[in-house]
C-alpha cells in the first residue's frame, strides 16, 4: 500500500467523520440536544486480514465517539458508533463472507439502537459476546485460538480474496 492510499483511507474513514462532527457539534451543544451517529465497523475492534489502515481508521473512529461521549457527558448530546460486520455493498464485491448482512438490516438495527440511546451498536449482536471474550482473554490465548483454527478452509480463501474497495492513486 502506498502512502497516498493510506492517507486516502484515513481521510475517508476517520478524518471526514471528525470534520463533520466539528461542523455540527457546536450547534448541538448550543441547543443542548442532538445525536451524532458514526458508521464505524467491527474492524475497529477485531483484526481483519490485509486491512491494517482500515482497522486503524475504524478503531480511531470508535475511540473518537468514546472521547466525545466523555467530553460532553453533562449535556443532552448523544454519541453512537454503529459497528457492522460485512455489509453487502460494493466494498465486498467478490467475496461472500458468512454472516454478512444487507444494508437494510444494518439500517434497521442501527435505528433501533439509536432510539434506545445505545453507545455502540454491533451488528450482528453476537459480536458483543466475542468482544467480551476478547477483552477477558489474554493475548497469548487469542493467538493460540487463531493458530489452532483449521487452515485452508473457505474462510481463508474468502479472506485472501478480500482487497477492499479499489482506491485511486489520484486524490484531490
Amino acid at each position: 500500500m502506498t502512502l497516498t492510499q493510506i492517507q486516502h483511507s484515513m481521510a475517508v474513514n476517520l478524518i471526514s467523520n471528525l470534520w463533520l462532527i466539528k461542523l455540527f457539534l457546536p450547534k448541538m451543544l448550543e441547543l443542548n440536544d442532538g445525536h451524532i451517529v458514526n458508521i464505524a465497523s467491527l474492524a475497529g475492534f477485531f483484526p481483519l486480514r490485509n486491512s491494517t489502515d482500515y482497522c486503524a481508521a475504524k478503531s480511531g473512529s470508535i475511540h473518537a465517539m468514546n472521547q466525545l461521549r466523555m467530553d460532553h457527558m453533562k449535556t443532552n448530546v448523544k454519541f453512537t458508533a454503529v459497528c457492522p460486520f460485512f455489509v453487502r455493498t460494493g466494498m465486498i464485491t467478490g467475496i461472500n463472507p458468512p454472516g454478512s448482512i444487507s444494508a437494510e438490516t444494518l439500517v434497521s438495527r442501527a435505528i433501533s439502537g439509536i432510539r434506545e440511546n445505545k453507545e455502540v451498536i454491533m451488528v450482528p449482536g453476537l459480536f458483543r459476546f466475542m468482544k467480551f471474550i476478547q477483552d477477558l482473554a489474554p493475548t497469548y490465548l487469542m493467538r493460540s485460538l487463531v493458530k489452532v483454527a483449521p487452515k485452508g478452509g473457505d474462510e481463508d480463501k474468502e479472506a485472501d480474496k478480500f482487497i477492499g474497495q479499489k482506491m485511486s492513486e489520484k486524490i484531490k
